[in-house]
């Protein structure tokens, strides 16, 4: 009881710390960025302060806080990665929480990029608020680690995730992977679960955060 105490003591400190890293993060960015739109244009600077300011917060909620305070600070053996069923299941919390995580926040690309690979279509203003958030994030990493965050860009955008998808069809008919013919109708929606694909960022995106990472590197 009391080293799992410990341990989430230090999740906890960890997580106070990336938030202030965070907050430093963008008043840089504010300050290298200050003749980007998204800085003078007040609707898109309060949006981004608003994320900013509640960054990661669902790491706190019952979805999230013991399962990544296991993964990443262990109290036994079972946590630090035997091969046990409990193993198994504190890696698959684990995994549901990341889930849980992306899907509640935008800053990771994964989130609209898959909305974007999905359904053909992402707000002109959302992707871009969440790419300033996003490179924040990467900045506070580097904060820590030592890195900035265009080498952290380039070291993770070829990386596989697992994700969800959801593509709506139009109705015809379709062969499915046991070799079966099934009929959809207009909006129907065919869902493939822990499928691996390699989610980039769109290539409108890539030119916005190079801007951005030349700002932040003078």
């Amino acid at each position: 009881m009391i080293e799992k105490i410990k341990a989430t003591r230090l999740y906890l400190d960890y997580l106070e710390e990336h938030y202030y890293n965070v907050q430093k993060a963008w008043k840089e960015l504010q300050y290298k960025c200050s003749d980007m739109y998204f800085i003078y244009d007040d609707y898109l600077y309060n949006i981004i302060d608003s994320h900013v300011k509640n960054h990661d917060d669902s790491k706190l909620s019952k979805e999230e806080l013991v399962q990544y305070r296991e993964r990443f600070y262990p109290v036994n053996s079972n946590e630090e990665g035997g091969l046990d069923n409990s193993d198994k299941e504190i890696h698959e919390n684990f995994n549901n929480a990341w889930k849980h995580h992306k899907e509640l926040n935008p800053h990771h690309w994964e989130n609209w990029a898959t909305q974007e690979l999905n359904k053909g279509y992402c707000s002109h203003y959302g992707w871009q608020i969440n790419c300033v958030h996003m490179i924040i994030d990467w900045m506070s990493m580097g904060y820590k680690f030592g890195d900035t965050a265009q080498e952290y860009y380039e070291k993770n955008c070829d990386r596989t995730d697992n994700i969800t998808l959801e593509c709506t069809i139009p109705a015809h008919n379709w062969e499915d992977k046991s070799g079966n013919n099934n009929h959809l109708t207009q909006g129907e929606v065919i869902k493939q679960l822990s499928l691996k694909e390699n989610i980039k960022l769109p290539d409108y995106s890539i030119k916005f955060i190079y801007e951005i990472f030349e700002r932040l590197s003078k």
